[in-house]
């Protein structure tokens, strides 16, 4: 299967979109926002992997096995995601004997 060429503009726009979730990422280790921080850094995180997946490793243009097998990986992804965010949320809710 040939790729598609895909033009400077393209990549360009890859560049500075994921230069700005960077230094969206950067900013957001200055503010203080509890357990919300560290939410909103993997949610940025994913969407900096996915414009790497769909356009700098070309997965838009991938025949369907392809896709389906990075949509899996993505399905995995957000499993793990949701399991770590549920235990990091309710460290708390129980209290500690002895304190």
């Amino acid at each position: 299967m040939e790729l598609p060429d895909l033009t400077f503009r393209t990549y360009l726009l890859t560049f500075l979109s994921l230069l700005c979730l960077l230094g969206l990422n950067v900013g957001l280790a200055f503010i203080h926002m509890g357990w919300v921080n560290m939410f909103v850094a993997v949610m940025i995180a994913a969407m900096q992997a996915a414009i790497i997946a769909l356009f700098l490793m070309h997965g838009l243009f991938e025949r369907a096995i392809i896709r389906l097998v990075m949509g899996g990986a993505l399905l995995w992804f957000l499993i793990l995601v949701t399991l770590t965010m549920t235990d990091y949320i309710t460290r708390n809710w129980l209290p500690i004997a002895g304190k």
